[in-house]
């Protein structure tokens, strides 16, 4: 048996060994790696430049990270590029783990190790957490959030000062993302509770919830009037269609491969592209990481049914938070069927709630027994070896498929003013890293060469970019279009080259 002393040796092993992967992915892993990180810093880019938040394609409703990043720029001068794009990152990384520390410290006294270490290891965090994401943001927040509960309700602090600094937090938290306004009302509810609770301090709760309602429904309401806002539209119809159509075999994969998911496992294309995953055997590894894993979900089950039988406040506080993002998670799954892939939830929607997934593991770990809690530390000793092992495999491998492209980069920087890139692999990265106009057609590569040269020139592009990463264009395609004289070429290296369209 793995003696309590023991224990905590090995999860602050683990919590040091998670801190080097965050370390080597901050360092490593280009921005380029998860290209929703670019459009962020797009948005900051324009805040900066313009000194408003702009409205870009309806969807920038919640601004509070973006503005962070633009006054960041703006009172250090830096510009947006690497590395100084890693200056909030570094920050948001060293608030999280302040947060989840004094969260957990306040749950756990004794063994506050475990859930930081879970928090610290867990790949999700770990690559999202290095680049310009919100939601680790997001993670932080909601920890601080529960830590003032937790510490407001045992010290009776209801009172105006803890009234306007939960106002604050809890205005903060919908501000900054879609999945956090979900969550949002729990946590109104919730603090709404706590000031009301005691007869004496309702005088604080009508404060806090006058301040709430103000700080982030004035955004919200202006948002609205100047058009921002995102679209989430529902198809009952169509969910019902392929939910039936899934059956019981279907439905019985998508949970397969997005317990898969959850603890970042590469999906099934990786193994196509990547070099290093190349020819293995998909199904067997995927069969023996669910095995690994499976110890690790029962303790986290358990620990939920445990933080049930124990309904404190702040058990049912977080167990609630964890329902409502997964139904969030489920919500924005389902909308679409058709961007589905093979029933995969988008488990990306639970980051800010996954520090709450290292508490339920803390508590399922201190109620097993014997053997069984053996094999769950040993099981989470093996998936933090992958953890680490896999954070800095793909830092390694998206920096040497950005330094594949840097001639591209640097190509395109040349091109006139006005020129316009179709890539689909790499547009947003041509925006970021050359600042020149680049985006995609979709559905476009299977056309006849006339009506894609149509069509490149109906949307302005002037340029195509061809890649050896994850390239849509066939090489007869792009011969074909060469031959016709709609495209010549004007750059090329071992692996990305640039056709110029004829006019």
């Amino acid at each position: 048996m793995i003696m309590r002393l023991d224990l905590g040796k090995i999860f602050l092993a683990i919590f040091i060994i998670g801190l080097i992967a965050r370390v080597f992915t901050l360092a490593v892993l280009p921005e380029s790696a998860l290209v929703d990180s670019l459009y962020h810093i797009s948005v900051a880019e324009k805040i900066a430049a313009g000194q408003a938040v702009p409205l870009i394609d309806r969807v920038v409703i919640s601004p509070l990270y973006y503005v962070f990043s633009a006054s960041l720029h703006i009172i250090s001068n830096f510009p947006f590029e690497m590395p100084f794009v890693r200056m909030l990152p570094i920050i948001i990384t060293i608030l999280f783990f302040i947060c989840a520390f004094l969260l957990f410290r306040k749950l756990f006294p004794k063994t506050c190790i475990i859930p930081l270490a879970f928090s610290s290891i867990f790949p999700w965090l770990v690559r999202y957490g290095a680049v310009n994401y919100i939601d680790v943001l997001s993670a932080a927040l909601l920890c601080f959030i529960l830590y003032l509960f937790i510490d407001i309700n045992e010290k009776n602090k209801q009172n105006v000062k803890y009234a306007a600094i939960s106002a604050l937090a809890v205005s903060a938290f919908i501000l900054l993302k879609l999945n956090t306004i979900a969550l949002w009302p729990i946590i109104f509810i919730a603090f709404l509770w706590l000031f009301a609770k005691n007869r004496d301090s309702r005088i604080h709760a009508a404060a806090f919830a006058v301040i709430a309602l103000a700080l982030s429904g004035a955004w919200l309401a202006s948002a609205s009037m100047q058009g921002y806002g995102t679209e989430v539209t529902l198809k009952p119809a169509a969910v019902a269609a392929y939910t039936a159509e899934m059956g019981i075999a279907g439905i019985a994969n998508s949970v397969f491969v997005s317990h898969l998911s959850f603890y970042d496992f590469p999906p099934p294309e990786s193994f196509a592209y990547i070099p290093l995953l190349a020819n293995l055997p998909v199904s067997t590894l995927q069969i023996i990481f669910t095995i690994i894993a499976l110890p690790i979900t029962i303790a986290i089950l358990l620990g939920f049914w445990r933080m049930w039988k124990r309904r404190s406040a702040i058990n049912l506080f977080i167990l609630l938070l964890i329902f409502a993002a997964i139904l969030f998670m489920l919500v924005m799954s389902y909308s679409e069927p058709a961007r589905l892939r093979g029933g995969l939830m988008y488990i990306r929607y639970l980051i800010a709630v996954m520090p709450l997934f290292g508490i339920a593991f803390a508590y399922g770990l201190d109620s097993l027994k014997g053997k069984a809690r053996t094999i769950a530390i040993i099981s989470f000793v093996l998936f933090a070896v992958y953890a680490f092992a896999y954070a800095g495999i793909s830092s390694l491998f998206y920096a040497n498929v950005y330094e594949k492209h840097s001639g591209l980069f640097e190509f395109a920087k040349t091109l006139p003013e006005g020129a316009k890139i179709h890539s689909k692999e790499n547009g947003k990265a041509l925006v970021f890293y050359s600042n020149v106009q680049a985006g995609e057609i979709a559905g476009i590569y299977d056309m006849p060469a006339d009506e894609i040269y149509s069509e490149l020139l109906e949307r302005k592009f002037t340029h195509i970019a061809v890649s050896c990463y994850r390239n849509e264009w066939k090489e007869e395609k792009i011969n074909e279009l060469a031959q016709q004289g709609f495209a010549k070429q004007v750059y090329k290296d071992d692996c990305a080259s640039v056709y110029e369209l004829e006019k």
